[in-house]
């Protein structure tokens, strides 16, 4: 199994998706479990 690098680089989705989840974590002082928990009900 070959390593590569683009398998260690987040896509912009995920960059988005976690800085989503910091905005709301640092705005409404969410526990970052609350923010998981979020993600997962309203995916």
């Amino acid at each position: 199994m070959e390593f590569r690098v683009d398998d260690c680089i987040p896509d912009v989705e995920t960059i988005m998706a976690l800085a989503e989840d910091i905005a709301d974590f640092d705005l409404n002082g969410k526990k970052p479990e609350d923010v998981h928990v979020g993600r997962i009900i309203n995916a």
